[in-house]
């Protein structure tokens, strides 16, 4: 069946209206009830990115607001985080950032860590769009003062084994929570006392999580998944988020998601400071080129396809998700071999190759679950990744194909968060945000 291009772009401008907050989008726009508690009221850092992204469209200037809005919870150690809550909301202080940090931000309540750097490419696709150049280069400016910084933090805080690789100290930092290549060496970890300790508290921590009450719960995280993640979550409350405390704590692993994303934002910091006459400093273009090169030790040849790595070990996690393919996102910085290899896989409908989309793990895989979150469904973020990477590389009808079918599903499944790779039902929460900005951004593309 052929799809209305106007019709769909319409209905995704109609759910990034509904989440307008006037000073960002929330990622999505139910309604709080008596019974319900409200899902996502906050602002979170990869999916204000994606926002912007899809607004600058139409909407250059409030894009630039999205962004300044997350830049704005900037810590004063160059760290963002991935949360900013909203004013006067209880959930800011459970992360007790205030207490537990030097320099975590004194007036916005905030998280503790931060998510995927999305934000260069944010800055750069709404930079562009603004017509006036010198609103443009003062945006850039402004913009190029927090990323410098953020990416200093990164190499400063999350690459502990100096080869430019970086880590993740919890799967919530990743973005990607259940996701079955962060659980596995969690399950597998001795988490001492506190271990002991979650498995009898969870029991009541589960019952009062706000996700499982607006959405089914073999939509989200499972039970045990959820105490794993909390259990780490204390951990790292209890090292004052500092990661050199954690070391043997939690396991820390090079994150192929992670890493991929920071390599492409490297690039695109490297060209807006280009732009702009702006110098980088030289240990930061050295860790720079550490990250890319570090990439390659990611890569199972058997397999072929990049997976995590344990930090401390140096040893592959051996579970394939679909981040395993996100390396495409750095476009034409990929071997063509590389390219050519993760092709393959996204077209084999066996692993990635699903008849909506591509599965957040393979359809073969022991962790495969249709409806679970990160650990089965589908979700527009990884396949604009991949697309994305796709088109820069000169792979323009795969490109082309990957993101129809990200369009499709989506439309089938009425912009959900995320939906089933192999019928296109809508799953989690509806009217999602980055799920419509994202379908905005591959329909400009495209069509």
């Amino acid at each position: 069946m052929e799809l209305d291009r106007h019709k769909i772009e319409a209905r995704a401008w109609d759910v990034l209206r509904m989440n307008n907050r006037g000073t960002h989008t929330v990622p999505s726009g139910e309604e709080k009830t008596n019974s319900k508690k409200e899902m996502y009221g906050h602002a979170w850092l990869w999916d204000s990115a994606a926002h912007a992204i899809g607004m600058a469209h139409k909407d250059p200037q409030f894009a630039a607001m999205e962004v300044n809005h997350i830049l704005e919870s900037q810590w004063n150690n160059g760290m963002i985080p991935n949360m900013r809550f909203k004013r006067g909301s209880f959930d800011g202080h459970l992360w007790l950032t205030r207490i537990l940090h030097p320099h975590a931000h004194k007036e916005i309540h905030t998280s503790g860590i931060t998510q995927p750097p999305m934000l260069a490419e944010a800055v750069q696709r709404v930079g562009q769009k603004i017509p006036d150049r010198d609103e443009r280069h003062a945006f850039f400016d402004h913009s190029l003062d927090r990323l410098i910084p953020y990416h200093e933090w990164f190499y400063n805080e999350r690459s502990p084994s100096g080869n430019g690789g970086i880590i993740t100290i919890h799967p919530w930092e990743h973005g990607r929570d259940n996701s079955p290549s962060s659980i596995e060496p969690m399950r597998a970890h001795d988490y001492g006392v506190i271990g002991v300790a979650m498995k009898g508290l969870y029991n009541v921590i589960h019952r009062l999580r706000p996700d499982i009450k607006n959405v089914p719960e073999d939509q989200r995280a499972n039970k045990d998944e959820g105490r794993i993640m909390s259990q780490a979550f204390v951990k790292i409350l209890f090292a004052g988020y500092d990661y050199k405390r954690l070391i043997g704590k939690v396991p820390l692993h090079e994150d192929v998601h992670m890493n991929s994303i920071m390599i492409r934002a490297n690039q695109v910091l490297e060209q807006l400071a280009d732009e702009q006459g702006r110098t980088l400093p030289d240990s930061l273009r050295e860790n720079m080129q550490k990250t890319l090169a570090n990439l390659d030790t990611m890569w199972d040849p058997e397999i072929q396809m990049y997976l995590n790595k344990d930090t401390m070990t140096d040893e592959l996690v051996p579970v394939p998700t679909s981040g395993s393919l996100e390396p495409l996102y750095i476009g034409e910085l990929l071997p063509p071999d590389r390219i050519s290899a993760l092709l393959g896989h996204i077209r084999n409908p066996q692993t990635f190759g699903a008849r909506y989309g591509i599965p957040s793990v393979p359809l073969n895989s022991p962790y495969y679950r249709e409806h679970s979150y990160w650990a089965g469904s589908a979700w527009t973020y990884p396949e604009w990744l991949i697309q994305d990477g796709l088109y820069r590389a000169g792979r323009h009808l795969a490109s082309r194909e990957i993101a129809n079918l990200s369009i499709r599903r989506s439309v089938y499944s009425d912009f959900h968060e995320y939906a089933s790779a192999e019928t296109a039902e809508g799953l989690g929460a509806p009217n999602f945000s980055w799920t419509a900005a994202q379908v905005i951004d591959m329909l400009r593309r495209h069509h």
